[in-house]
């Protein structure tokens, strides 16, 4: 990662000898990949080699380095190294390797197999339709999930997925009244839990964030990886199967809604448990005839009480379904993947007070797009740690660069897009951050509103243009950010 029009690297020679102590993380598929190493007196000029029984196997090249010269964020290339365990060093440092030397760390990194390619696959929009809800017993046992409890899902033929060929689904899950702070994780059932978050809440706070999940017996696990209680509910909004189904079209963000000023809707605040009709064939990018869903980014401003926003296709029953939820007098953005019908989607405001709304569409699905291929979920910047090439927080008004096609299985494919869970961690100040194409200009929308000291996750989708994504803090103070590959769009 690097900063636009914030803190510039600094490149000089080494003046004091390198160690090396760690390189993480140890293991990792055949591919250009991120590593982190620890030592000392490290910097932009050091050198990294992954040593062999013949000699130097692989080098890396340097990101990023924290002010004490002790973490190195490197992009390490094995595309084409054999499987096995090598040895790593600072081959900067006057010494004879395997000779013990403090800037050599024998068996420090393994080489494993490079995945196989995933199966391209389509998604299908249904009507919202809840699965979930522990308050009544529907899905799950009629009980508030516990700390650090687990809920399993059955997806498959439910809320309008199919039984058998659905791959992975699109969930808008909701964390409601919790008791105290903490994050969800949504994974395979069955599988190993990933380190990753999906959903952020406050305690007392109800959230709900779009996830999309890849199916393990048709069934996917929800994770409460808080110390209180909560209870959960989730609303099914589409599904994927590589057999049929559209593909997508990514675009700039483009606003189609803002009762504000008048955009798509009457210059109003909408209502206590008023619905607006908003017209997306033919506006914002979304072709006039062909398009089945739009993906868009919906905002709730300046809310006088608190409640939820009900997303659904226009001219269909309305459905007891949340899409976003938000608190009394806080800004707060989801992303909505909807599916059209009569080229119009509704919006209805649940709460008890009234609001206005915006909306920016960030893509289509329609015959003629790119196809999904899901992926990890696998971490491609965290600010806190250097993956990413990082190690730094993101200045005001500054961009994150990240490199998201560095990741092995995107490393050959015609990238369009890519699904990311992005996280801003610790913001001094509120604002906004806006997720964009490298080498473009700022888009006039932000992504998501963020609060002073919350922290907030929301699922996004981004083009990419030149294999980076930006992330641009709209504050006027420092924020960390984090974000997890989740899958990308592919012709």
């Amino acid at each position: 990662m690097s900063q636009r029009d914030g803190l510039a690297s600094q490149c000089s020679a080494p003046t004091q000898t390198s160690t090396l102590t760690s390189v993480s993380p140890a293991s990792q598929p055949a591919g250009s990949n991120t590593i982190v190493i620890t030592g000392t007196n490290l910097t932009m000029a050091t050198q990294f080699q992954l040593l062999g029984n013949s000699g130097p196997a692989a080098t890396a090249t340097t990101v990023s380095v924290n002010a004490a010269g002790t973490k190195l964020t490197l992009l390490l290339n094995t595309s084409g190294v054999p499987n096995g365990t090598y040895n790593a060093w600072l081959s900067q440092v006057s010494c004879s390797p395997p000779v013990p030397c403090p800037g050599y760390l024998p068996n420090a990194y393994t080489v494993t197999a490079a995945p196989a390619a995933a199966p391209p696959e389509q998604y299908t929009a249904v009507n919202p339709a809840r699965i979930l809800d522990t308050r009544s017993g529907l899905g799950a046992p009629k009980a508030t999930v516990g700390p650090h409890g687990t809920v399993t899902l059955t997806v498959a033929g439910k809320g309008g997925v199919p039984a058998k060929n659905a791959t992975a689904v699109a969930l808008d899950v909701v964390a409601i009244n919790p008791s105290a702070a903490g994050y969800l994780i949504a994974y395979p059932a069955g599988t190993t839990r990933p380190g990753v978050a999906d959903l952020n809440f406050g305690a007392g706070q109800t959230v709900t964030n779009l996830v999309v999940v890849k199916l393990n017996g048709g069934k996917i696990s929800l994770y409460n990886a808080g110390s209180g209680t909560l209870d959960l509910a989730a609303d099914v909004a589409g599904y994927y199967t590589t057999k049929t189904g559209a593909t997508f079209t990514a675009t700039s963000p483009q606003r189609i809604l803002d009762t504000r000023s008048g955009l798509g809707a009457p210059k109003a605040k909408v209502g206590a448990h008023r619905t607006v009709a908003l017209t997306v064939a033919g506006e914002g990018g979304v072709p006039s005839q062909g398009a089945t869903a739009v993906a868009v980014n919906v905002q709730a401003l300046s809310p006088t009480a608190t409640g939820s926003l009900t997303i659904y296709p226009n001219g269909t029953s309305r459905p007891s379904t949340s899409a976003l939820s938000f608190t009394s007098g806080q800004d707060t953005a989801a992303l909505a993947v909807v599916r059209l019908v009569n080229g119009k989607v509704s919006i209805y405001n649940g709460s008890s007070g009234k609001l206005d709304l915006t909306a920016d569409v960030v893509g289509y699905y329609s015959s003629g797009g790119a196809t999904f291929l899901p992926v990890g979920p696998t971490r491609v910047l965290d600010t806190r740690s250097g993956v990413g090439g990082s190690g730094q927080t993101v200045l005001p008004h500054a961009a994150a660069v990240v490199p998201v096609t560095d990741v092995p299985a995107l490393a050959n494919a015609s990238v369009t897009a890519v699904v990311l869970q992005v996280t801003v961690i610790s913001a001094q100040h509120a604002g906004t951050l806006t997720a964009f194409p490298d080498q473009t200009n700022v888009p006039g929308v932000p992504t998501f509103p963020f609060a002073a000291g919350h922290t907030v996750t929301s699922l996004e989708v981004v083009p990419v243009v030149n294999g980076n994504v930006d992330f641009y803090n709209g504050s006027s103070g420092t924020i960390q950010v984090v974000a997890d590959l989740l899958g990308f769009y592919a012709q």
